[in-house]
């Protein structure tokens, strides 16, 4: 295996193509059976939710291997190994090297890099494209596809572009597979589209389906029963060959007569491993099963033919070759000139691109002559598709890794969806729908490509092509062969001239002619003519047996054997002379002792079987043979006498006709009969005179023989003359041909002269568009900007203006075309029209400070208006409001005279200590007057040196750093000491840079007096200090040894003062707090900002730790020097603690929230694409009956969720009802298995029950106690993986009862036990978003079992190794099973009722109102309170069915009021509202006669009416 820079080498599009042309035996390559299975999957960035789906539903032991390729930027490191591997347990490496490929695992492709597949390893290669291209998925798909070939398989996911379009068909090329996931659930849709539109998607699936179909179509690949590789075509080989046969046969005739196509010219392990594909893509194992899909599948027949005639190409493919080809252009251009044509012939050219790439090298190569040839080429293929495809020259983005960025520019026109070639080059291209061995070849030709054909073919038919190909070539003319494709040595029609690269020159050796059309195989010839031989009336013997046929093959299909072999085989067991004639009478084969009747006269000569036989045979063959042409049957006409090498002869002709579809041919055979008995022995004849009338009638018949023969004569030179006149007809028919062809060149032209003046006028009207939008966006410009402009041509007249500036003259649209003169202005600037001509004559930009009455000012600035072509056009006046700018100015002359008014010495100096500036307070300070200090240094006021210097102050001045109340001392003019505050601040210029300093002295001999009251007040301090008990006090000196120690401190770290006096403050930090040198960065912190917050772990003398909340303050003496610090710590652990469970509490509530809203939105998105189906008019009866069998059970889901919630609520506010009944355990335990089993089973679960031997009572509430069973054993199914082993047992105790619940799932972790019964709790397999739930089961279980006076318990023994949750109730004594009573029946109404139903919501109203109809009773509709007070007064139902939350008058005073009306009485009134809280029930209490909570069945309300009428009517009786 070579290194990674190895692997960086010549990465080209095509490059293991060329490596491996030689290893590629077949279009589906053998060596890929052997390989481990490599899906590529690519996408963008945007693909990752959907990647990480798909892998975490793939099981970890598959067999195959993924490798991921994305769109990933280079500047930025990856972690998208770590996120995939998240969600797989398989192993997720990044391929940062050479790795070989490992089944099992995952492989991700590193930022800016391409990936490629090679020798069974991945390597690494660098990707040099230009910006904006991504091809890094499709070069990977390529190199995929022709290493792994039919164990390839590509994955199209989410992404921006058309990445991997091309790639893709590389693969299905190869036999591999390739899926795309469904655009509609794509985040970006580009590139799965883009690989749709290629039509070589095997499947479209959404994510969470993809990973199963891979499985089983990689499953099932070593279940096919499928018949040997080797061995006889099916399509000739007789049944009796092979019977495995047999099922491959009938699946090509089925082929055969469903789309016309015959393969009998293809490899058998080509046939083979296509349909064993589409086998595999289909699901089944069997041919006998494949051909039912064949028959039952309406598509299947498409994509069987679709695979066998598979076009896929690309620009340049293996480009290298077309390099090689490059260099033999010259060749082709040799001796011709500008009326000389170089002719191409590009065969089996697939969509087009190998033909237009050979014409893109042609044009380089004629641009670089003087007088070049017309170019010329012929492209053609089998698949009208592909060749309409190829005409209209169409191709996605993904051409972009074929094509340097100088050809596509030339070369193409780039659209919004791909690019289309440029008119030129398609001219030159001719594409036409052609069979290479039926139909006839092109001629006269200086270059063919025939790539990746022939290695399709069997040896026969490549022999076959080989000699169209040589036919179709001029002397000397080149052929261009696929990596994969060779010509053999010693072949008659070519010689090699690059072996590597499969060029190849015609040998100059005379051709025999055109290679006659194929036809249908011989195989179907022989039979047909065994089948007319055993069925004409006079053909003896069993020479045409068809076993006799079968047991010699030549060849797969006819179009490979020559006539003289179908000759021969149809022959091979008669002795006879024969020959074999056309539908024109002439000679195409004819056996070695034929030619003794057959004779040359004298003339041109000719092969007509009637001008070359005896003239005795003549007449007889003549008649026989127009025998058998009309009639279809054989002949045999009786024995006639000739004269053959000197001797008598008697010759019976048998003439037999050949018919297999569009051949038209027919047998002569020259039979010699047996002779007569002799006569020797019979006695001598008497001779008898001749008879006049005998000799007279010898006459006449001489007579008509003669004549008939000048008949014959005419008769065939008419022929001569009709076959002439249809040699002409022909050739009018191919002129008619070239003329039509011509007429098409001349459509696609106009069609393209179309599309450049479409493309042309949509040009025009984006430049329209373009500007139109600039003029928007300079019109928005001027609306917007705050800056006041006007635009005055050369006359200064105004020509346009801002809005800003009709505030300023009082302009109005009317103004436009105004000279500015004539305007008044509210600006004092009268000189403002000479300032504009000035400007105008002398170019030269004015600029003013002017202002405005209201004491605004504006910075007026003049200039000249230049055009884009440099001409002076007018006068730009723009006035741009300075008003703030001046206020500064005003506000800077402010402050220097508050400076020079402060009672405060402020004082500015250079970095070097000179005075620069001197204010009146610092004189009233020092004594000294400004012109006395200033340009001398500051150490002149110092008594002991300069204190800024001593103290460092300079330095950290020249840092940008300032000092505040700095406590020191100066001297005064008259020497006196002066105590000052100082605060020093850096001067910084605009730069930033500091170029001085401003220091404000403040004489604080004042408040040094009041240090004493200070000190005076230091033991009252002290004793709070020691009294504070709450808080930990102590102080240190500088050097942080303890000093001082309250009784706060004793109390909170257990030290005594005794202790800690002395020792360093770190004592109380922790270790590892103590090792990160937490003490030390805390004091440097409060010394140079007064103060450092302490929030940390701390340590009392126990070892034990609290959290501790506190301050490290500095301590000053007298002069401001730093003496010590302080320290103030409280206890917040218990406020820690609680903040940290509110977060906690509140991330449960928020993630409760998220997963209700999953839980909400999946059966709603289910009911809305049920009523889609239901609203829809394309279902059918059944699909809509399972729409509504959807929403039903959607909302029974629902209401299980509302229930939950409900039942919650409840127990929060303890008013959850029991209603207890003595039950067995075995009733409680089956109860919940019935419901619970189908979440089980569709987990693949097993489940055990154990329970006691004798009946085990409980009193308790069995719906409530089920309820929490039920929800045990889903947690169990849910959180075991699939194949788990669920037990559930009950055990009987003293006085109890034990049930437990226990899975060999995913288990817990300590810290979950603890937590796992509080409210909104998750397990961790809540990471798993498809099992996560609300997190209130068992919250509702525990709550459910301690309300019955039990407990419940969790354990497990950690991760991985499953949990067991017991449930223990305390037992009740034994009762007889109670007697069930008999359900009463649904109470049904007699007769049709009126019934009301209003609702606010249109919707549930009506579908109410239409159930009811269904049902038999007339209904009225309406959607609020005040309609149905109308409704109901004008109809008096009998009955009515109200929603309480109605907008304008709410159900609860609709049904008051109905119950004031008199004929009301009877009427039944029935709320059904989503509110059913027992606030709202007792509310509607008095007027209601039942209240149901919605959602609720129609039988369930109906039976509420009728319940309802039935009391109101005792009632009335009573």
């Amino acid at each position: 295996m070579t290194g990674s820079a190895d692997a960086m080498k010549n990465l080209t599009p095509d490059h293991l193509e060329e490596e491996l042309g030689s290893l590629i035996d077949n279009v589906v390559p053998t060596r890929g059976y052997a390989m481990t299975p490599l899906v590529g999957i690519g996408g963008s960035a945007g693909a990752i939710p959907a990647l990480q789906a798909f892998l975490g539903s793939l099981p970890p032991h598959s067999g195959i291997a993924y490798a991921v390729v994305l769109h990933l930027a280079a500047e930025r490191e990856s972690m998208v190994a770590e996120i995939l591997q998240r969600c797989t347990s398989m192993p997720v490496l990044q391929v940062n090297e050479a790795l070989k490929v490992q089944p099992d695992t995952v492989y991700v492709i590193p930022p800016g890099k391409a990936l490629k597949s090679a020798d069974g390893y991945l390597q690494l290669a660098d990707l040099d494209r230009a910006p904006g291209k991504r091809v890094a998925v499709d070069l990977f798909f390529r190199g995929l596809a022709d290493t792994h070939g039919p164990h390839a398989g590509a994955v199209v996911l989410s992404g921006g572009d058309g990445d991997g379009a091309i790639g893709i068909k590389r693969i299905k090329e190869r036999g591999g597979l390739t899926i795309a996931q469904d655009p509609a659930e794509a985040e970006h849709a580009s590139m799965p589209a883009a690989a749709i539109a290629t039509g070589m998607v095997d499947w479209i699936l959404p994510v969470a389906e993809i990973s199963s179909r891979l499985l089983d179509y990689y499953g099932i690949e070593k279940r096919l029963r499928l018949p040997p590789e080797e061995g006889p075509h099916p399509a000739v080989a007789p049944a009796s060959t092979q019977a495995d046969d047999a099922p491959l046969r009938d699946v090509l005739a089925f082929l055969r007569a469903r789309t016309g196509r015959d393969f009998a010219y293809y490899k058998r392990a080509t046939i083979v491993r296509r349909i064993a594909r589409r086998m595999q893509v289909n699901g089944v194992d069997s041919l006998t099963a494949y051909l039912d899909c064949l028959r039952t599948r309406s598509g299947e027949s498409g994509a069987l033919l679709q695979d066998l005639l598979i076009s896929v190409t690309n620009f340049f493919r293996d480009a290298e070759c077309f390099d090689a080809l490059n260099r033999h252009l010259p060749a082709l251009f040799e001796g011709k000139g500008p009326n000389d044509v170089v002719r191409v012939w590009v065969a089996a050219c697939a969509t087009g691109e190998e033909a237009y790439s050979i014409a893109i090298l042609l044009l380089e190569y004629a641009r670089t002559l003087e007088a070049p040839p017309t170019l010329q080429i012929f492209a053609s293929d089998l698949d009208e598709s592909a060749v309409q495809a190829g005409r209209d020259g169409r191709y996605p983005m993904a051409i972009e890794a074929d094509l340097s960025p100088e050809r596509l520019r030339r070369y193409f026109i780039k659209s919004h969806d791909g690019y289309r070639v440029r008119r030129e080059v398609r001219e030159m291209v001719l594409f036409a729908s052609h069979d290479l061995l039926r139909d006839s070849p092109f001629s006269r030709l200086d270059l063919i490509s025939c790539r990746n054909l022939l290695i399709y073919l069997d040896p026969l038919a490549q022999a076959r092509v080989f000699e169209v190909l040589g036919f179709a070539l001029m002397p000397h003319g080149r052929l261009f062969l696929g990596v994969s494709e060779s010509v053999e040595d010693g072949n008659p029609h070519f010689r090699v001239l690059d072996k590597k690269h499969r060029i190849y020159a015609r040998r100059d050796v005379p051709i025999a002619g055109i290679p006659l059309p194929a036809g249908p195989s011989s195989l179907a010839l022989a039979m047909d003519v065994g089948r007319a031989l055993r069925e004409a009336p006079v053909v003896a013997g069993h020479v045409f047996q068809q076993a006799a046929l079968g047991s010699s093959r030549t060849g797969p299909d006819g179009r490979n054997a020559s006539w003289g072999d179908v000759h021969l085989k149809l022959l091979e067991h008669l002795c006879a002379p024969s020959l074999l004639v056309d539908r024109n009478d002439d000679i195409v084969h004819l056996s070695a002792s034929a030619g003794r009747f057959l004779q040359y006269g004298a003339g041109e000569p000719t092969r007509n079987l009637l001008r070359l036989v005896l003239a005795d045979l003549r007449i007889e063959l003549r008649a026989a043979l127009h025998q058998a042409t009309r009639t279809g049957l054989a002949v045999e006409s009786p024995p006639t006498a000739v004269t053959v090498d000197g001797s008598a002869r008697r010759i019976a002709l048998r003439v037999i006709p050949v018919r297999d579809g569009g051949l038209d041919f027919t047998l002569v055979i020259f039979d010699s009969p047996p002779r007569p008995p002799s006569d020797a022995d019979a006695p001598p004849a008497v001779r008898v005179d001749a008879d006049p009338l005998v000799q007279q009638l010898d006459h006449e018949l001489e007579r008509m023989r003669s004549h008939l023969q000048d008949t014959v004569e005419q008769y065939e030179n008419s022929t001569q003359e009709l076959k002439a006149s249809n040699e002409e007809l022909q050739a009018i028919n191919e002129e008619l041909r070239s003329a039509t062809e011509e007429l098409e060149t001349s459509r696609e032209e106009l069609q393209s002269i179309n599309e450049e003046l479409t493309t042309v006028n949509h040009e025009l009207k984006c430049k329209v568009d373009e500007l139109a939008h600039a003029n928007s966006d300079m019109q928005n410009l001027m609306n917007a900007t705050a800056i006041a402009t006007v635009f005055l041509d050369r006359d200064l007249r105004i020509t346009r203006y801002t809005p800003a500036a009709v505030r300023l003259f009082n302009l109005i649209p009317g103004d436009v075309g105004r000279p500015l003169s004539d305007l008044a202005s509210q600006l004092q600037y009268p000189a403002l029209g000479d300032d504009a001509a000035h400007v105008l004559d002398k170019l030269i930009p004015i600029e003013r400070e002017v202002g405005r009455d209201d004491g605004s000012w504006f910075m007026a600035r003049l200039l000249p208006y230049r055009t884009t072509e440099d001409r002076i056009a007018g006068v730009v006046l723009s006035f741009i409001n300075i008003t703030e700018r001046k206020q500064a100015e005003q506000v800077s002359q402010w402050l220097s005279t508050v400076v020079a008014s402060s009672v405060d010495a402020i004082i500015s100096f250079s970095l070097e200590g000179q005075i620069l500036s001197w204010n009146s307070g610092a004189q009233r300070i020092f004594g000294y007057a400004a012109e006395e200090v200033v340009g001398r240094s500051i150490t002149m006021l110092a008594p002991d040196g300069d204190p800024l210097e001593r103290l460092g102050i300079l330095e950290r001045v020249k840092h940008n750093q300032s000092v505040e109340n700095l406590e020191t001392v100066y001297v005064a003019k008259d020497g006196t000491r002066i105590e000052l505050s100082l605060t020093v601040s850096p001067i910084v210029d605009p730069h930033r840079i500091v170029v001085g300093a401003t220091a404000t002295a403040r004489d604080i001999g004042e408040a040094k007096r009041a240090q004493e009251a200070l000190r005076r007040s230091e033991e009252h301090l002290r004793l709070v200090v020691e009294n504070a008990r709450d808080y930990a006090i102590f102080s240190t000196d500088i050097h942080r040894v303890i000093t001082s120690w309250n009784a706060g401190a004793e109390r909170l770290l257990g030290y005594a003062e005794s202790e800690v006096k002395g020792l360093p403050a770190d004592i109380i930090f922790t270790p590892e707090d103590r090792a990160a040198n937490a003490p030390m960065q805390e004091a440097e912190t409060a010394t140079f900002n007064a103060r450092a917050a302490d929030e940390r772990y701390h340590q009392r003398k126990d070892g034990t730790r609290f959290w501790g909340s506190g301050v490290l303050m500095r301590m000053h003496d007298g002069s401001g020097r730093v003496i010590g610090f302080v320290k103030i710590l409280r206890d917040q652990t218990a406020a820690r603690e609680a903040r940290a469970a509110l977060e906690s509490a509140d991330a449960a509530k928020d993630r409760f929230i998220a997963v209700l809203s999953h839980e909400l939105r999946n059966p709603l998105a289910s009911m809305a694409s049920a009523s889609d189906l239901l609203t829809g008019d394309q279902a059918n009866a059944d699909e809509r009956r399972r729409a509504a069998q959807v929403v039903q059970r959607q909302v029974r889901s629902m209401k299980l969720l509302v229930d939950d919630l409900l039942d919650v609520s409840r127990l929060a506010i303890g008013q959850l009802e029991l209603r207890r009944l003595d039950v067995t355990v075995a009733n409680l335990v089956g109860a919940a298995v019935e419901t619970a089993i189908p979440l089980i089973e569709a987990a693949g679960h097993t489940l055990k029950i154990e329970l006691p031997s004798t009946p085990v009572h409980v009193h308790v509430d069995p719906l409530r106690i089920g309820q929490a069973l039920v929800n045990l054993l889903a947690n169990a199914a849910r959180y075991t993986p699939a194949g788990g082993a669920l037990l559930l047992t009950a055990q009987s105790e003293a006085d109890s009862v034990r049930i437990s619940v226990v899975d060999n799932g995913v288990g817990m972790a300590p810290e979950t036990i603890a937590r796992i019964f509080e409210l909104y709790a998750q397990g961790p397999a809540a990471a798993d978003r498809a099992n996560e739930g609300l997190g209130i089961g068992l919250a509702l279980v525990r709550s459910i079992v301690e309300q019955h006076g039990g407990r419940i318990e969790a354990f497990s023994d950690g991760l991985g190794r499953g949990s067991r949750f017991s449930v223990t109730l305390p037992l009740a004594a034994p009762v007889a099973e109670p007697v069930q009573a008999a359900k009463p029946e649904p109470a049904r109404s007699p007769t049709p009722l009126r019934i009301l139903v209003a609702d606010d919501n249109v919707d549930a109203g009506w579908t109410l109102g239409r159930l009811l109809q269904l049902a038999g009773h007339e209904t009225m509709v309406v959607s609020n309170g005040t309609q149905a007070l109308e409704t109901a007064a004008r109809l008096r139902p009998d009955a009515a069915i109200l929603d309480i939350g109605m907008p304008d008058i709410n159900g609860v005073e609709v049904a008051r009021a109905l119950r004031e009306q008199a004929w009301a009485a009877r009427m039944a009134l029935v709320a059904l509202s989503g509110w059913g809280d027992a606030a709202t029930r007792h509310d509607g209490a008095q007027v209601f006669d039942a209240h149901l909570t919605k959602p609720a069945s129609t039988a369930k309300v109906l039976e509420a009416v009728v319940r309802a009428r039935e009391a109101r009517a005792r009632v009335q009786e009573d």
